[in-house]
């Protein structure tokens, strides 16, 4: 299912974070979105999942399930386990089973019509997987990393990190024709990092990623979106790949910028000269030509650094020292009165 942007502007606190005229996420790719912190890719998630509404613009999608990466438990999940978190992202699964069930008891009874509609309901039902959604739902939360045991603990007992992971299963176990994941290694090991970049290759739908890890970038991504600019710009994965023609794209971005500029200071230079002279009327020909040219963007600065680490002058025995340290969170104590 592709995603298609069409005009869509949106300003934050008076900052203009997402501007693009068109763009076009292509069904059933699997997109990993770049860009510094703070510069929009979460609000665009917000926008294309419906969270936010556009200052202008529109964005277009066929009928279809769209999944979001939630931040918080929904209201009234959190009291139940993390099984039921997850399981509440298949109510759509659980609610035809139940029909199904309900036709089945009466099947003798029913007409035609009925049990046409039953045909159809379980064809579907078992096109979607709905006789394993339960089983599915351990799988992935057990992938993720959890214990058989943990999932049925109530998710208030968790940790903010491993409830972050939950709702990254929740996300998962959905199956919708649109996914929408931000940062979703976050809180993982390497284990459960692994098991995601093989589900997300094995998947189908359209993905969407925002992330900093070029590991999963090269595991997962058919292709790299830049967002630059509060625009969007699509790139050729794999990583590698996008950092050799993004550097392309800026030397020409960089050209370009360099020669406007050139030409607006001759031609500024050729205007001051020769305004009130013999070459008036070139003059203001010119001045009215500067007036509608389309001023290119300073090129950005690139912002990417390197750590040198040189090896000490003088090396001491001890390299840290901790005497009676204890550290924890809320009620939960990881370590207590230790030195080291």
């Amino acid at each position: 299912m592709k995603i298609v942007i069409d005009g869509l502007k949106k300003e934050i606190a008076g900052r203009l974070l997402v501007d693009i005229p068109s763009f076009e996420f292509r069904a059933n790719k699997r997109t990993v979105i770049v860009g510094p912190n703070g510069c929009g890719k979460t609000t665009l998630f917000g926008l294309i999942s419906g969270r936010l509404e556009p200052d202008a613009g529109r964005i277009v999608t066929e009928k279809g399930r769209l999944s979001l990466l939630e931040q918080d438990f929904p209201q009234g999940l959190a009291s139940g386990t993390l099984f039921d978190v997850c399981a509440d992202a298949c109510a759509h699964l659980a609610r035809r089973e139940e029909e199904l069930h309900a036709l089945e008891e009466r099947f003798s009874s029913l007409n035609e019509a009925a049990r046409l509609r039953y045909a159809d309901l379980r064809e579907a039902f078992e096109r979607d997987g709905g006789y394993d959604w339960r089983r599915e739902v351990r799988l992935v939360l057990e992938g993720i990393g959890f214990t058989r045991e943990e999932i049925m603990r109530p998710a208030a007992t968790f940790s903010g990190g491993q409830k972050r992971r939950a709702l990254l299963a929740r996300a998962l176990v959905s199956e919708p024709e649109i996914l929408l994941l931000d940062e979703p290694t976050n809180h993982l090991d390497l284990q459960a990092i692994d098991w995601i970049e093989r589900w997300l290759v094995a998947r189908r739908g359209t993905t969407l990623i925002i992330s900093h890890d070029r590991h999963l970038i090269d595991a997962v991504a058919d292709e790299i979106v830049e967002f630059r600019n509060a625009g969007l710009e699509r790139y050729p994965a794999p990583f590698s790949a996008f950092r050799e023609e993004r550097a392309r794209r800026n030397e020409a971005r960089i050209r370009q910028w360099k020669q406007q500029q050139e030409f607006i200071e001759k031609t500024e230079d050729f205007i001051r000269r020769n305004i009130a002279g013999q070459k008036t009327k070139q003059a203001q020909s010119r001045r009215r030509m500067l007036e509608k040219i389309i001023l290119l963007e300073p090129p950005a600065r690139d912002n990417s650094w390197r750590l040198g680490i040189s090896k000490a002058v003088a090396e001491g025995k001890t390299v840290a020292e901790a005497v009676g340290l204890s550290i924890g969170y809320d009620d939960t104590t990881l370590l207590d009165n230790v030195s080291l």
